[in-house]
């Protein structure tokens, strides 16, 4: 019977178990919890963490303090739709945090809501499911700081999502309990798993919707005292939900799918870019001892000669949690159903995250739909995290069982008091920090360019051969020992936290951009022309570089007017050079934001342009370069026209052709992007692999471009059409109803 006690007495009750969360979320992660610290864990080549969560939250939070939607930033990528991008996670309620407080203060909170999150709604699954409040205890502070969780931290979005799963399995599992009609609670699956879907992470969305549908099947099918029918209403009702989750999450989702139909994911991945780094099965023994393959940190990890990739692969709950549901499962599997679903969720969780190593996730490649869109398969360990957690819940839960009252208290304590420490020890020294006041403080570099460029109208810079610097950082070594050259390096302003002060740069760092942006700046699963032409500089080994042939005429046609760069680069003057080492060149090749040119090549393809770019082929000054245009001749060098950007994401240009000519503005070109010529519609084509490009006659002119998001405006559609038809659900499948409904399902049942 369910307890009649007010729900504020009962919260009390459960006060104890969820301290105990909170105790090993502050212990693990306590330089958050003061918030002067910034979570700046280094990567391969870049850290996730403040080269893209942070500083697009911080956008997003500037954008939402002017009442606005981040639907546009200039501040990389010479232009990029930020909100299309999920992971930035416009619509998730905490990434708001970053529009009232100082950054370091919302991302603190942030990081600290997802841990706490997690752990105590693990807690609130293990006590749907009958385990007493120190078991559950157990499991909650094994899920909350568990190494995918941990390990993720630098992956905002990522965790933000996985922490809605364990909730998701309980509003399941409380729905299908015998006795009880599940029909409203099931209803509720709809706004959590929304959010968990506008947190960002899709991929953890998808990971929980799969092991969802077969936990709920599995689950309706060992409930005896229903009908086919009542199994059937129950199924059914999880499938609207999750599919009326998708409408309420459609202003996300619509932006993103629009985004990724032009990005290099149009078609899926193939298997060898969805896993680019296979674990080795030796990664996974961190299941049972956290320091079995070295650690990242310090660099014994890479020492040890893995190939793996560290913080994909960790995944330690805790040894006593392990011990512990080792020993307990001959017990678990016979007296609780749900251990049998958690072994197998757990087992297969390992066995996909082998990726292509393995036999299975090969399979799942070929035969699950959505499969295709998402990296790295080791984010599977989601279904073995939560799987060990609560197996190891069960098991405290059977040995306390068996002892009086004195003992049973005393070793429940102990137990958690180990665990504690263990994971105060281990999960800890996973990430690193940096002062937040010192990492806020700009570096040299942004005043010496903008006291440079001021009168001069917009622009941007590009730093030199960054992808290097990032990698010497696992080269000497892991990113602990080299934070003090990560800090150096920040000078650099690349990638993509150059919007931390707001300077715009040319290049950034997105795990989903528009397929151009990545042939120019970076791709993943090709050489993009910049890094090609400064790999091709590199490879001279001689100082200073020299740069290859057509190389500053790509970036300055790109509105690059300044180069940062650690070297001496030849031929060029550098006009300054910051404390950090860093010079500061002009580049003489620089166009400006707009111009005319009249010469027109048309090339067959991107490749095409890329082959002819790599080359030093091309000539931004009188040419532009299109697909499918007609060759004509150019009758005049490159114009200058001025451009200013005005409210509402406008840019507006005054241009006076000398003769029937192309206006070329130096920004990513994007649907959604509209332009008037003299207040007539025109139409914008896609120039120079990813610029906008109008046609104009000669005369003067004005012109203006504006952005409107159609598929953000078809999302609110969705998304209040869905809200609405939830709430007449809500009200007409009342809790009465539910009864009538499964009382008729199982006296139909018992006539038979």
């Amino acid at each position: 019977m369910p307890s009649k006690d007010p729900w504020w007495r009962r919260a009390w009750q459960e006060a104890a178990g969820l301290a105990a969360v909170a105790a090993v979320v502050a212990a693990v992660f306590w330089p958050l919890v003061g918030m002067r610290q910034l979570l700046v864990t280094g990567e391969t080549c870049v850290s996730d963490m403040m080269h893209a969560a942070y500083p697009c939250r911080l956008l997003l939070g500037r954008a939402l303090a002017h009442w606005d939607l981040p639907l546009w930033t200039d501040q990389f990528f010479c232009g990029y739709p930020l909100l299309a991008n999920p992971a930035t996670g416009t619509f998730y309620p905490l990434n708001w945090l970053f529009a009232v407080l100082a950054g370091p203060v919302a991302m603190s909170l942030v990081l600290l809501a997802a841990f706490l999150l997690a752990g105590w709604f693990a807690y609130l699954y293990c006590r749907t499911l009958g385990l007493g409040r120190a078991a559950s205890a157990l499991g909650g502070m094994s899920f909350g700081v568990c190494g995918f969780m941990v390990s993720h931290a630098k992956h905002v979005a990522l965790i933000s999502s996985a922490c809605w799963l364990p909730l998701q399995l309980a509003l399941v599992e409380r729905a299908l309990r015998p006795g009880r009609p599940g029909v409203r609670t099931m209803l509720w699956l709809a706004p959590i798993t929304a959010l968990q879907v506008l947190a960002g992470g899709l991929q953890i969305a998808y990971i929980s919707s799969l092991g969802l549908l077969a936990y709920a099947l599995v689950r309706l099918l060992g409930r005896r005292d229903l009908a086919g029918r009542g199994r059937l209403v129950l199924l059914g009702l999880l499938v609207v939900s999750l599919a009326w989750a998708l409408a309420l999450a459609a202003p996300q989702l619509l932006p993103s799918a629009e985004l990724a139909g032009v990005s290099e994911r149009t078609h899926g991945l193939d298997l060898g870019s969805a896993d680019p780094v296979p674990s080795p099965p030796r990664d996974l023994l961190t299941l049972v001892w956290w320091r079995a393959v070295g650690r990242h940190g310090d660099g014994s990890y890479s020492r040890n000669a893995a190939q793996g990739i560290y913080w994909e692969n960790y995944c330690y709950p805790g040894w006593p949690v392990v011990l512990l549901a080792l020993a307990g499962l001959p017990w678990t599997l016979r007296r609780r159903p749900q251990a049998s679903l958690l072994l197998v969720g757990a087992g297969l969780g390992l066995l996909l995250a082998l990726g292509e190593r393995g036999q299975l996730f090969p399979l799942a490649f070929r035969l699950l739909p959505g499969m295709g869109l998402f990296r790295f398969p080791q984010r599977f360990l989601l279904w073995t995290e939560l799987g060990v957690a609560v197996l190891g819940a069960m098991g405290l839960g059977l040995l306390l069982e068996r002892l009086p009252g004195r003992w049973r208290l005393v070793l429940a304590a102990g137990v958690l008091v180990v665990l504690l420490l263990d994971l105060a020890h281990a999960q800890s020294r996973q990430n690193i920090y940096y002062p937040a006041a010192d990492w806020m403080r700009p570096p040299s570099t942004v005043a010496a360019l903008q006291a440079d460029a001021a009168g001069h109208g917009p622009w941007r810079a590009h730093a030199v051969l960054p992808h290097v610097l990032y990698e010497n950082h696992i080269v000497l070594g892991g990113p602990e020992p080299n934070l003090p050259l990560l800090c150096r390096d920040r000078a650099l302003l690349q990638p993509c936290a150059n919007a931390i002060w707001g300077v715009p740069l040319a290049s950034g760092y997105a795990e989903l951009m528009p397929a151009w942006s990545g042939w120019l700046w970076h791709a993943q699963h090709r050489a993009s022309i910049v890094f090609g032409l400064e790999d091709a500089a590199l490879a001279q080994q001689q100082l200073p570089l020299l740069l290859p042939p057509g190389y500053l005429e790509l970036l300055g046609a790109w509105n690059v007017r300044y180069l940062l760069s650690p070297w001496l680069l030849a031929g060029l003057r550098f006009s300054q050079i910051a404390p950090e080492s860093v010079l500061i060149y002009r580049n003489p090749h620089h166009l400006g934001r707009a111009y005319l040119v009249s010469g027109t090549v048309p090339v067959a393809s991107d490749e095409d342009f890329a082959s002819r770019a790599l080359a030093g082929s091309l000539d931004f000054r009188h040419f532009v370069y299109a697909p499918g245009a007609r060759p004509a001749p150019a009758f005049f060098p490159a114009i200058p026209v001025a451009a200013r950007v005005g409210p509402g994401l406008r840019v507006r240009l005054q241009a006076r052709a000398p003769a029937p000519c192309w206006l070329v503005l130096a920004d990513t070109y994007y649907p959604g992007w509209q332009a008037t010529v003299d207040g007539r519609a025109a139409r914008i084509e896609r120039v120079n692999l990813g610029m906008r490009g109008v046609r104009l006659a000669a005369g003067r002119h004005q012109v203006e471009f504006r952005y409107r998001c159609q598929a953000l405006a078809a999302g609110w559609l969705a998304a209040a059409a869905a809200a609405a038809l939830w709430l007449l659900a809500w009200r007409r499948l009342g809790r009465s109803a539910g009864r009538r409904a499964l009382a008729s399902a199982q006296g139909s049942a018992g006539g038979r």
